[in-house]
């Protein structure tokens, strides 16, 4: 089906085995195409490739391009476009300034997540509007549970939870946007949030315990050196 000569083109081969993936099921061409692609690849001396084209072959068979998220994707090839020779200055500008735009929309938008409003969520980018439909859902649903089963009303100290995650996500694309290398320890302070730890403790001890008091509550919301300890070890 292919010719064997194609072996040498390393971006040929690159671009055959990106678009293989957009293939449905049932097409066998392209399935062929990945098969193919993907043995020439791998048997490629990585060493005698251009170190910014041997890049872009390792970054595709770690995992497909549309499989990553754009704004991730779009950082990357940035920053591998501006070591290419025949880099366009205006260009790569242009990018840039585009990138950070649609950067700081997105952090108004996750920072706006914490008044929990769903009024305008259809204004919010599809992914986001996704995932915040699930917060907001399995929030809800945990709350009325436990007023329910409890009688007490847990939302607003899961809310807290969620904003300081979104807070935490926030910080840690600062971090990578402005090439900030944090210390361990301000690495691992923000990671007790970003890592979800709290928030699944915290919802796992409302659906488990027998007995939930508001002395109770407000201990754990205030987040116990063994619920922080907890969550730095997750």
């Amino acid at each position: 089906m292919f010719n064997d000569s194609l072996n040498k083109d390393v971006k040929g081969l690159l671009g055959l085995y990106e678009a293989s993936f957009h293939g449905l099921e049932g097409e066998t061409i392209l399935d062929e195409a990945r098969n193919f692609a993907s043995k020439h690849r791998k048997d490629l001396n990585i060493d005698e490739v251009p170190a910014i084209l041997a890049s872009h072959v390792s970054h595709a068979l770690d995992m497909p391009i549309h499989w990553r998220p754009n704004g991730l994707e779009a950082r990357w090839f940035m920053d591998m476009y501006e070591k290419q020779g025949d880099m366009i200055p205006s260009l790569l500008r242009s990018a840039k300034i585009d990138f950070n735009l649609v950067q700081s929309v997105h952090k108004k938008e996750v920072s706006n997540m914490a008044r929990w409003d769903i009024t305008d969520i259809d204004k919010l980018p599809p992914t986001i509007r996704d995932s915040f439909t699930a917060l907001y859902n399995t929030t809800n649903e945990i709350g009325y549970w436990t007023m329910r089963e409890l009688g007490i009303n847990t939302i607003p100290y899961m809310r807290k939870v969620w904003a300081d995650e979104c807070k935490a996500y926030i910080k840690e694309v600062n971090w990578y946007n402005k090439g900030i290398k944090p210390t361990l320890k301000e690495y691992m302070e923000n990671a007790v949030d970003s890592i979800g730890g709290l928030i699944m403790l915290l919802g796992s001890y409302f659906l488990t315990t027998d007995k939930l008091t508001e002395e109770g509550l407000d201990y754990v919301s205030k987040i116990p050196s063994v619920t922080h300890c907890s969550a730095k070890i997750l």
